[in-house]
């Protein structure tokens, strides 16, 4: 007859530790995951259409920071006063007047337009 050997108490303690923290941590999962699910609702469209928005914008300021710059104008009555408003040579002044079609006519308007497309809001 073979004698059975029994398993020490702290094993059968283990066990039922880790079975604890295994039911523990399913349970926890899950309540993170219902929490989390009642979140603001989205329309698809809607947000399709400001990304669009914000997409077109940025590509825009990003062509104006990082590409081409602004658009210059040439219109002749328009760079003349512009560069008689200068007390030098013609030659030496090195800022050239802004196309208003382009949409921005001052500083203040580029940082504006900056800052609504790059910050959250």
């Amino acid at each position: 007859m073979k004698r059975r050997m029994k398993m020490p108490k702290t094993v059968t303690r283990n066990n039922t530790m880790k079975r604890f923290m295994k039911i523990a941590s399913a349970a926890l999962a899950a309540l993170c995951l219902v929490s989390c699910g009642g979140g603001m609702k989205v329309d698809e469209e809607e947000l399709r259409t400001a990304l669009g928005e914000l997409i077109e914008k940025s590509a825009e300021l990003n062509e104006i920071y990082f590409g081409e710059g602004l658009p210059m104008t040439e219109d002749a009555a328009v760079l003349e006063s512009f560069y008689s408003s200068f007390d030098s040579d013609v030659k030496s002044i090195n800022y050239h007047p802004v196309d208003p079609e382009c949409g921005y006519t001052n500083e203040t308007e580029l940082r504006e337009a900056t800052l609504e497309v790059f910050t959250e809001n």
